[in-house]
């Protein structure tokens, strides 16, 4: 998610540089405007291949990308995003994401019931 970050980043610094281009056209700023559209688009292709990569536990989908598969019913969306970026500004604001394939909500912050059954396992 550091990647997606970065990246949203960078389209919030592309949008300040065309705002302040219309405002007040100079070299400086067309200059700027590029480096920043460059950069949203280097961060975006590795941001893609970072989300596809990532999988729902349960159903092995790619929650954090659009494939045009049928939604679940309990899928998350917040308007105007699609389900794929609204589990990506979930996972960044409070570590929590709900998979658009099967609907099943995830808290980053717990521990999985597994890890906890094998280091007790560990131990005896």
């Amino acid at each position: 998610m550091l990647w997606v970050s970065i990246h949203y980043a960078g389209i919030i610094a592309s949008i300040t540089c065309l705002i302040i281009y219309l405002i007040e056209p100079g070299m400086l700023v067309a200059k700027t405007l590029a480096v920043c559209l460059g950069f949203t688009a280097v961060t975006w292709a590795i941001a893609f291949f970072k989300r596809r990569a990532a999988f729902c536990p349960l159903c092995r989908g790619t929650p954090l990308i659009n494939t045009g598969a049928l939604v679940h019913d309990r899928a998350v969306r917040i308007w105007p995003f699609n389900q794929g970026v609204t589990a990506g500004l979930s996972i960044l604001a409070n570590q929590k994401f709900c998979c658009m394939y099967c609907g099943t909500s995830y808290d980053l912050l717990k521990s999985r019931p597994a890890r906890k059954e094998m280091s007790e396992m560990d131990n005896l």
